[in-house]
């Protein structure tokens, strides 16, 4: 029964609009936030779609690297 649902759901709406929210899924922003803190370049993409979700995230993620503050983390986006 639920591969039938399934297969509805997706032949209908497709699978990404079945079962996701197109980044705005708030787990999901918290997590690219986090990831992209301590990894890569903020995202102004990301920033677009989940707002003060991946915002906080990032600032979190970046100043758990070690030698990283507040100040330096806020300021490598260009968010504020």
């Amino acid at each position: 029964m639920v591969t039938i649902v399934i297969s509805i759901l997706t032949s209908v709406y497709g699978y990404s609009d079945a079962f996701a929210s197109h980044g705005t899924d708030t787990a999901s922003c918290e997590n690219d936030g986090l990831y992209d803190g301590k990894n890569n370049p903020f995202s102004q993409e990301l920033y677009e779609m989940c707002g003060d979700t991946y915002y906080d995230a990032y600032v979190e993620g970046c100043m758990s690297v070690e030698g990283n503050t507040r100040d330096m983390c806020e300021s490598a986006t260009d968010a504020d």
